[in-house]
Formats: structure tokens, sequence, C-alpha cells
């Protein structure tokens, strides 16, 4: 029995044609497969990165509602902190100051501890005016050379 030289109802030359077109689609074709786990690797990477690059700094000491400012904040160096609550509590530091009258020596005594003698005044928006002017007179008297009222910018 004799083969035939081609493929049943394909013309001379058509068969040797399909090979080649599957050999070179099988050449060029690329594995395009997505893997996930080198991207979650690399996005954990990432997010470490960001973490460990990334510098938190909140405001210590005694929780008070600051008043709103549209000024630009300025660039304190070391400073003592006076906190005022809104009910009218005075905090040096974290330390409490039971009277307005005991804020004076307590600030003395800052103020002959702190080289740079600026005082910071941390206020809550609710706070009496009458109050937070008598901690910067004391503070005055104490030796202080510079008192500034802290704020927020009017953004946040």
């Amino acid at each position: 029995m004799v083969l035939p030289s081609r493929a049943p109802g394909r013309r001379e030359g058509e068969a040797e044609e399909g090979r080649l077109r599957r050999r070179k689609s099988r050449m060029f074709q690329t594995d395009l497969d997505f893997e996930i786990v080198p991207f979650i690797d690399t996005i954990i990477l990432l997010l470490m990165f960001v973490v460990v690059t990334t510098s938190f700094r909140g405001q210590p000491g005694i929780k008070v509602d600051l008043p709103a400012s549209a000024a630009t904040p300025a660039e304190i160096p070391k400073f003592t902190e006076v906190a005022i609550t809104q009910e009218g509590k005075l905090y040096i530091g974290k330390q409490e100051i039971p009277t307005l009258a005991e804020i004076g020596p307590a600030l003395q005594a800052q103020a002959a501890a702190s080289p740079s003698k600026i005082l910071l005044v941390r206020a809550d928006r609710n706070t009496r005016h009458g109050l937070v002017v008598a901690v910067i007179d004391a503070a005055k008297r104490a030796g202080f050379i510079e008192a500034t009222i802290a704020t927020i910018s009017a953004q946040e």
C-alpha cells in the first residue's frame, strides 16, 4: 500500500507550511502568567520601608483643644511647656500645679534649669483668657524671655 505524500484535502506544500506555522508559534509564545506571590512580597517590603522611615510626631502631654491660627508655625528650640486645660488645671510638663499662686515658684525653678528661657503655653481654646495672661506674667517674672502660645493650623 502506498501512502499519499500529502494530507488528503490539502494542496501540495500546505502540510509543510502548517508544520512551520505551528513551530513558529511555539517559538515566539511567551508565558504571560501573573505571579502574585512576588508582587505581594514587593508590596510588603515597600510598606515596611514606609513604616520604618516615617516619623510620627504628636504633641505629648495634657489633652487640650488648641485654637486655630492662619500664621505659619515657627520652629521652637528647646522650651518649657505649660498646659492649661479647659477646667483651668495647670501643668508644667506632666506635673500638675495645684493653684495659680504656686505656678510662679515652679516656673522660677524651670527657668533656672532651662538654657533657652522660652515658654510654650498650650491652653485649651475654651480656657479663660485671664488665666493665660496670668501664666505668661508669672513666666516673665520667673525669668523667661519669651512666651509663645501654641495653636494648630487653620487647615487641620
